[in-house]
C-alpha cells in the first residue's frame, strides 16, 4: 500500500474529539491482545461528570466503537476463552462503578452492557449477583437519575433474568416484582414498555412463585394505559402468564382485563389481548381435564360457552371479531381435546353464536339484529382458522354432515314460509346461520380438495343448493351459486349433470316469459337463481381437468343467454333520470326495470364464463357474441341500462 494509508490488515480510527488529523491504524476485532482489553473499554468509555445532553453523558462520540467493544468483551467470555478472574474483576467492577451511572440514550448500547454483564456473571457466583441486583435496585430508587439511566438498569436486570434464568430470578423475585410495580407508574412510557418487559422475563423464567395477585393488579393497571405500546405490552405480558398458572381461580384474575381490552381503540392490541384470551381460556380447559377428568368435550365447553356469553352480549363489531379470534386460538392450543371430542357437537357450538337467548324470546332465539351478517364472517372465521387446520379427513367429512344438516334445517323453514304453513311458535328463518353453513361448507370443500367428490355429503348439498338457487331470499341464492361453483371444480365429474339440470330449469323459465316481460317477485327469484347458478357452474369449466361438459348443452346454455340479452329494451330508461326518487322508478321507466337489471346483468357473466371456453367451442359463435355487444353498447337510454352495459363490458 502507499506509505500514507494503513496497512491492509487495520482500519482507519477517528479520534472522536481531535478529528481526522489525528487518525490512528486500530488492529481489527479480534487482534487486540488480552492486557489491552479493559484498558481499551475505559479510555473509550469516558463518563462525562457534566453529563450534557448533547454527547449522550460520554464524552466519546463513536458509540458504534464502544458497542464494539462490549461485544468482543462478551462473545470472550461467552466462548471460555479466558479464564482470567483478574480481567473479569477489572471489567466488572468498571461496569459496576462507571457505566451504570452513566446516561445512554442509544437502546443497541444499553443492550450490549446488558449482555456483556450477563456474560461475566455467567459463573452464578451469589455475591457478585447481589451486588449487581443492589446496584441496579439504588439507580431504580433514587429520584434523582436520569430516564436514561433508569432504562440501563432496567435492560440489565432484563438480560441477567433472560442469560441467568432462574439462577438469577430465585434470588430476588419478589423485589423484581416490586421494582415493576413501581416503574409502571412512571410517566415514561418506555420505562414502563422495559419494565413489562422485565416482568416477562421473570414469570417465563420461574412461573408466578405465588405473586399471582401482585402481578395480576400490574397487568390490569397498565392494560388501560395511555399509551398503546404500553397496553401491548401489557397483553403480551398476559399471554405468557397464563401459560404458566394452573389455578382456574388464579387465571380468572385476567379475564376481566382481556375482555376489556377488545374494544380498544388499536388494532395491534386488540389483536394481542385477544391471542391472550384465548390462550387463558386453553389452559384452563387443559388444566380442568387433567383435574377432573372425563369427556374431554365437557373441558372444551367451558370456554367455548364462555366466550359465546361474551360474543352474544357485546354489540361492538370490533370486539366479537376480536372474541371470533379468542376463539380460534383456544381451538388450536387444545388439538387434543378437540380430536378427542365429536367434532360435529363442536361445529354445532360455533354455529350456535348466531343464536342467543333474549329477554321476552324463545330459548335459542334467533339474532335479527343489523350486525348478523358481520357475525356469520366470525363464525366463518372460527371454523377456518381454527377448527378445519386441526381436522383429518374423517373429521372434516363428519363436520360437513353436520353443516349440511343446518344447511337442510333452513331450506325446511324456507320450504313452509313459501307455502304459507309455518306457525308463529316455530323457529323463524336464519339467514345469518345459513349463510354461515353455505360458507363454511364451501370453504370446507376446498380444504377437502379432489377428495370431496366421494364424501357422502355432497349430494344432499347439491339438492339443498338448487332449492336455494330459486329462493326467495337475495343473498340465499348467491351463497348458494358460490357454493355450488366450488362443488364443481372439486367434483368435476358430476359437472355434467348439475349443468343440464341448470340449463332445463332456465328452459322453463325463458319460455313461460313468451307473450309476457312482467317479472313479479316469484318469477324474478327463479329465474335469477337460475341465471346464477349456471354462471357459477359454467365459469369454473376451463379450470377444471375433466368436465366432461357437451359442447352441445353449452351451446344452449348460451342460446337461453343470448334470449334474455335480446331484451335491453326491457331496462332502457329515459336520458336522464337523476331527479327521480330511490323509491320509485323514474318517469317512463318499468316498474319491473331493476329486476330485469339484475337478471341481465347475471346473463352477462354467464355469457363472460362460456366466452372463457376453448376456441373449437367459442370459434362458431363470434358473430352472435359481436351482435350482443354491439346491441348493447349502442343502445339508447339511462337509468338502469347504465349499470348492466358497464357489467357487460
Amino acid at each position: 500500500p502507499a506509505p500514507d494509508l494503513p496497512p491492509p490488515h487495520t482500519h482507519t480510527h477517528i479520534h472522536p474529539t481531535l478529528g481526522p488529523q489525528f487518525a490512528t491504524a486500530r488492529p481489527r476485532t479480534g487482534q487486540l491482545g488480552r492486557a489491552s482489553r479493559p484498558m481499551r473499554l475505559q479510555n473509550l468509555f469516558v463518563v462525562d461528570p457534566k453529563g450534557s445532553a448533547d454527547n449522550d453523558g460520554l464524552l466519546a462520540q463513536n458509540i458504534p466503537d464502544i458497542m464494539q467493544s462490549f461485544r468482543e468483551v462478551r462473545l470472550r467470555f461467552e466462548s471460555a476463552e479466558s479464564h482470567d478472574k483478574k480481567e473479569r474483576d477489572s471489567i466488572f467492577n468498571f461496569i459496576l462503578s462507571k457505566v451504570l451511572d452513566c446516561r445512554i440514550q442509544s437502546l443497541g448500547l444499553r443492550r450490549e452492557v446488558g449482555l456483556c454483564l450477563a456474560a461475566l456473571l455467567s459463573e452464578g457466583q451469589v455475591a457478585p449477583l447481589k451486588r449487581v441486583f443492589e446496584k441496579i435496585k439504588r439507580v431504580l430508587s433514587s429520584t434523582k437519575r436520569d430516564i436514561d439511566n433508569r432504562l440501563l438498569a432496567l435492560e440489565c436486570l432484563s438480560q441477567l433474568l433472560l442469560a441467568l434464568k432462574r439462577q438469577f430470578a430465585a434470588l430476588f423475585y419478589y423485589p423484581i416484582v416490586q421494582i415493576v410495580a413501581k416503574q409502571v407508574r412512571d410517566s415514561n412510557d418506555e420505562v414502563k414498555e422495559v419494565a413489562l418487559e422485565v416482568l416477562t422475563n421473570l414469570v417465563d423464567t420461574c412461573g408466578t412463585s405465588g405473586h399471582t395477585q401482585d402481578i395480576a393488579k400490574i397487568l390490569k393497571t397498565t392494560s388501560t394505559d395511555r399509551s398503546a405500546r404500553v397496553r401491548f405490552c401489557a397483553g403480551a405480558s398476559i399471554g405468557v402468564v397464563v401459560h404458566q398458572l394452573q389455578d382456574i381461580k388464579e387465571l380468572n384474575l385476567f379475564t376481566q382485563p382481556c375482555q376489556k381490552a377488545l374494544a380498544d381503540s388499536h388494532s395491534e392490541v386488540r389483536t394481542c389481548f385477544a391471542s391472550a384470551l384465548g390462550s387463558l381460556f386453553a389452559v384452563a380447559a387443559t388444566t380442568h381435564q387433567q383435574q377432573k377428568g372425563g369427556e374431554a368435550l365437557s373441558s372444551l365447553d367451558r370456554g367455548l360457552s364462555c366466550l359465546q356469553a361474551f360474543f352474544t352480549k357485546d354489540q361492538q363489531p370490533q370486539a366479537r371479531a376480536m372474541f371470533a379470534h379468542s376463539v380460534a386460538i383456544l381451538l388450536r392450543r387444545t388439538q387434543s381435546l378437540v380430536r378427542q371430542s365429536p367434532v360435529e357437537k363442536i361445529g354445532a357450538k360455533l354455529i350456535g353464536f348466531l343464536r342467543y337467548n333474549a329477554k321476552g324470546q324463545a330459548s335459542n332465539a334467533i339474532r335479527t339484529d343489523a350486525d348478523a351478517r358481520q357475525s356469520s364472517e366470525c363464525v366463518i372465521y372460527m371454523l377456518y382458522h381454527g377448527l378445519f387446520p386441526i381436522c383429518d379427513e374423517r373429521m372434516l367429512e363428519t363436520l360437513g354432515d353436520a353443516l349440511l344438516q343446518e344447511v337442510q334445517h333452513q331450506v325446511r323453514i324456507l320450504e313452509r314460509v313459501s307455502l304459507k304453513k309455518r306457525s308463529k311458535k316455530e323457529e323463524a328463518y336464519n339467514e345469518s346461520v345459513l349463510i354461515a353453513c353455505l360458507k363454511g361448507i364451501t370453504l370446507l370443500v376446498l380444504k377437502l380438495g379432489p377428495c370431496a367428490e366421494g364424501a357422502g355429503f355432497i349430494k344432499g348439498l347439491v339438492d339443498s343448493v338448487f332449492f336455494l338457487c330459486t329462493a326467495p331470499k337475495h343473498w340465499a341464492r348467491v351463497h348458494a351459486a358460490h357454493c355450488l361453483r366450488q362443488v364443481v371444480r372439486m367434483a368435476p365429474g358430476q359437472a355434467s349433470t348439475w349443468v343440464r339440470f341448470l340449463e332445463n330449469f332456465l328452459s322453463v323459465s325463458v319460455a313461460s316469459l313468451d307473450g309476457r316481460d312482467r317479472l313479479d317477485a316469484a318469477a324474478y327469484a327463479q329465474m335469477h337463481g337460475q341465471v346464477v347458478a349456471l354462471a357459477a357452474a359454467v365459469s369454473v369449466l376451463p379450470s377444471t381437468p375433466c368436465g366432461g361438459v357437451p359442447m352441445s348443452l353449452l351451446g344452449r346454455a348460451f342460446d337461453r343467454a343470448e334470449a334474455l340479452l335480446r331484451r335491453v329494451a326491457l331496462v332502457r330508461g329515459p336520458p336522464s333520470s337523476s331527479s327521480s326518487s330511490p323509491s320509485s322508478p323514474p318517469p317512463g321507466e318499468r316498474p319491473d326495470a331493476a329486476m330485469w337489471a339484475s337478471v341481465l346483468e347475471k346473463a352477462w357473466v354467464l355469457v363472460g364464463g362460456l366466452a372463457a371456453l376453448d376456441a373449437d367451442w367459442l370459434a362458431p359463435r363470434v358473430g352472435r357474441f359481436g351482435a350482443l355487444f354491439d346491441l348493447w353498447l349502442h343502445a339508447d337510454g339511462g337509468g338502469v341500462l347504465r349499470i348492466v352495459r358497464r357489467g357487460g363490458r
